[in-house]
Parts: C-alpha cells; structure tokens; sequence
C-alpha cells in the first residue's frame, strides 16, 4: 500500500519521540510505499542518513520553522507543545496537497505519541490510523507532595489540560472519525473506549527494538552474579518530578540504615536534579549516589550492563524506553506499578511495588532491594527471563504485526 505518515519528530541518531518516529517509519517502509511529513528541523540529518543508505526508499516532505530548545528542560518540554500545535495547524493543508499528487491509500499518524492534539489527518477522504498513543496516566494527588514547586506547577497545568483537551471537538472527532486507534497501553485503551464505544481499538506500544538494537544492549554474560560488594542501581532519562527518584532516595536511607551498601546512578539532566541532590544530603545517602549528566552511545549500553537493578518508580510513562533498554541489558527492574512501567513489569518479571501512599511504596522499594540484596542469583536469573521476554514482546517483528494488522482492518472500513 501506499501510506502517507505524519510524524514531527523523526529523526536518526536521536532517542525518545524522534527514535520512535524513525525507526517506525524504517520498518514500515519494508512493507509499503511511504511518504513522511516531517519538521523541517531534521531535514539535514535525514537527508544525510539517506545518502549514507538509510531509509533510503521513503520520500520526506518537510515543513516548519527551525528552532532551538530552551535550557531548561521544562520549558523545553512545553515549547515542544508550542511548536506541535503550531506543526500541526498547517500539516492538513500540506496533506491534502501530497494526496491530490501521490493518491495514498491510508494515512497514519505516528508522532508525537500523544491523545491531547488530535490529527486532523482524519478529514483526508483515505482511512486514517491514529497510533500507537498514549499520555492518559496521572501522578496521584497523593505523591504530590515529593514534588518541587517547578514540578508541582506543571502537574497542576497537566492536568487542566487533560480536562480541556478531553472535552475538546478535535480530539473527540478524530477518535470517532479514525477508521483506527492503536493506544500504546492498557490505562490508554481504557480511556480510549469510553469514546470509541465498539469501534475498534488495536494496542501496540511505541517502542520496539530491532535485532541489532537487541544484540547491542545484550549482556553476554548475563547469569554471572557479583555475591559481594554494593548493589548497583540506575536510574536514567529527563529527571522530572513524576519519575519518583525521591522515593528512591528515601529507599536508599532506609537501605542505610538496614547496612545495606548501594551506589545509586543517577543519569540524565532535568528539573528536579538539584532538589534531589539536596534530598540526598538531607537523607545523609549523598555518599550513596552519584549524579551524572547522562550516558550515550557505548558508554551508556556499558553502564546498563554493569548495572544489578533498574530503579526508578515512575509514575507516568507511555512506552518507557530506558526501563526497557535496562531489562534488555540484564537489570532487574524496581519501579511503581503504575501506568506502563508497571504494566510491563507485571508481565515480563520484576518488583512493581504498591503505590497506596508514600511511606508504602518507599518501604517496598526498599524492601524490593533488600530481596535483590539476599537473593542475587536468583534475582539474576528473574532478570535473565524477563530479558528473553522483552526481546519478544518489544521486537520489530512484533510491532510490524501489529502495524500491518491496523493497516488491513483501515482498508477495509
């Protein structure tokens, strides 16, 4: 078939929302004719990409203003949706024009990965399949409370938007007007249905992984067990608020306490870095962690695979990509069971602990790492298997599937 993709954020060489919008478009283009409508601000690294081999049968049409983002990652982040709105409010215009000329059979959405600015690819007179999306979860009010007053604000302002966005015409017509919805997870189709009523709804996640990506992160030796010396934890990523690290720390001091040794790396730049460094201090576990800006490349796979246990409790998360990386490189997961990190590691093995209250969740985050402690082979082993799963359930081969069938069932509405 011949698909016209929209996708601003695509880009090679990159992570988050550009990686998931390039290497979708990669392994769909293996099956299908594809156009991509992209943002002008990654036309020099996929023309570049292009002549090097890469994705080098996909036509690209650009379009959009250059920008630079801002230092501070959460305004960064909200300039994204600055920039999204104002991509978006041009993007049918450009479709129908690249329709008039290519005559595509299904048009599809693929980023950003989000309900809360509808398409308005749905208006072309092709099926339209919007997905995978995602971005329904909620930090509990409970949890609040850990917060910065930075972060505490942009909760505050996400959830006014949800509301807003929710009760929107265009994110209502377009869920009632696609031919299909794929949600990236189950809290997603869940939202989803109340606005689908019995129209069909596909889930797939974001996220995949090709065979060299799992080849790379692969721990060659991964049922070797460390029976001494500290537990080496991970967190990595954009360090906001809702990622729970200070229910992490506050583990860590209870860890102490027990004369439990931990070295706690946290990776990664963000809002709420120097809130956690002086919680660190406060909790007297600064000793115990160490705050670096952020791993890429080798140097990252190398940390991952040094790693015992992946710890973040986050609480709002789409397809989490470095949780996943991390099971993929042999580290046992720790996190909230809540939104898909939780779904995830309910499935594939692991800790997802209660998030009933702060002072639970932080007692069996310790206590998740307390068993990781006194238990390392067989810890080891659970992280082996939860391995081998993701590498199935998260391939390309997976997400091609799920892809193709979203892309049948479209024909034929």
């Amino acid at each position: 078939m011949k698909i016209l993709i929209s996708s601003i954020a695509c880009c090679p060489g990159m992570g988050s929302e550009a990686k998931v919008g390039w290497d979708a478009v990669l392994a769909i283009a293996e099956n299908h004719e594809c156009h991509v409508i992209t943002h002008s601000v990654a036309k020099e690294s996929i023309l570049a990409a292009q002549c090097a081999g890469q994705a080098a049968n996909v036509t690209f049409h650009f379009y959009g203003e250059n920008y630079t983002w801002h230092p501070n990652r959460l305004v960064a982040r909200m300039q994204s949706w600055l920039i999204y709105r104002k991509w978006q409010s041009q993007l049918l215009d450009v479709a129908l024009d690249l329709h008039r000329k290519h005559q595509f059979d299904v048009a599809h959405h693929l980023t950003y990965a989000t309900w809360r600015v509808a398409s308005p690819l749905w208006k072309l007179p092709i099926p339209f399949v919007w997905g995978p999306i995602g971005g329904t979860a909620t930090m509990p009010v409970r949890f609040w409370g850990i917060l910065s007053p930075t972060a505490l604000a942009f909760e505050l302002l996400r959830v006014l938007s949800t509301t807003v966005a929710r009760h929107g015409q265009g994110f209502r017509d377009c869920v009632k007007n696609s031919a299909i919805v794929i949600a990236a997870n189950e809290e997603t189709e869940k939202f989803l249905k109340r606005f689908r009523r019995t129209a069909p709804i596909n889930r797939l996640p974001v996220a995949f992984f090709t065979p060299d990506q799992i080849d790379a992160f692969r721990r060659t030796e991964i049922s070797s067990v460390t029976e001494i010396g500290p537990m080496r934890l991970f967190a990595g990523g954009n360090i906001e608020g809702r990622k729970g690290v200070a229910l992490a720390l506050k583990a860590l001091a209870r860890l102490k306490d027990s004369g439990i040794d931990c070295l706690y790396t946290i990776s990664g730049g963000g809002p709420e870095i120097n809130k956690l460094i002086s919680l660190a201090n406060e909790l007297g576990v600064a000793d115990m962690v160490e705050f670096h800006a952020g791993f890429t490349g080798q140097a990252y796979r190398d940390k991952l695979k040094a790693t015992d246990i992946y710890f973040m409790p986050s609480f709002r998360e789409t397809t989490p990509i470095t949780l996943l990386e991390a099971i993929l490189s042999g580290c046992y997961p720790v996190v909230a069971d809540a939104s898909a990190a939780g779904e995830i590691v309910r499935k594939v093995g692991g800790h997802a602990v209660s998030i009933e209250s702060p002072r639970i969740t932080t007692e069996e985050l310790s206590n998740a790492i307390l068993w990781g402690h006194q238990n390392r082979k067989q810890m080891r082993r659970q992280a082996e298997l939860a391995s081998v799963k993701v590498r199935s359930m998260f391939s390309q081969t997976s997400y091609v599937e799920g892809i193709e069938s979203a892309y049948k069932m479209a024909a034929k509405t």
